[in-house]
């Protein structure tokens, strides 16, 4: 069940600190900015603007390529999996993926894109 809430809470030297998920590391750990503020309002104030500026932000997140994000999956992957499961997952991503989603936008990407993509897939397996 998720966390409920505003994490605000006061510290020992008496100040509040709020804390606010920024984003996610390689192993899906969350990774929060804290913001410090006199009062609790203070600081729920700047919970709000710090909020209110990432949102504004988030543009940047649909220029995003797709091959970005898979050389960011295959970096992850370097220490979780053998040296020979990485240079096979390469090689999908090379042969398969890279030629049909490589160039595209994230954001351009649907789930119908890729059930196509899958099925195109399952066929060319299946034809003599």
């Amino acid at each position: 069940m998720s966390k409920r809430g505003e994490n605000i809470t006061k510290r020992k030297d008496g100040r509040w600190e709020a804390r606010v998920i920024k984003g996610y590391n390689c192993s899906g750990k969350a990774l929060y900015q804290y913001i410090y503020g006199r009062t609790y309002s203070e600081a729920k104030n700047k919970k709000n603007d710090y909020l209110a500026g990432q949102s504004k932000k988030s543009y940047k997140k649909d220029l995003i390529l797709f091959s970005s994000v898979l050389s960011e999956f295959l970096i992850c992957q370097q220490n979780k999996v053998k040296t020979s499961t990485l240079a096979r997952y390469q090689e999908i991503i090379n042969l398969h993926i890279m030629p049909t989603f490589g160039n595209m936008q994230i954001m351009e990407i649907t789930a119908q894109m890729i059930e196509l993509f899958a099925n195109k897939k399952i066929e060319n397996t299946r034809a003599p």
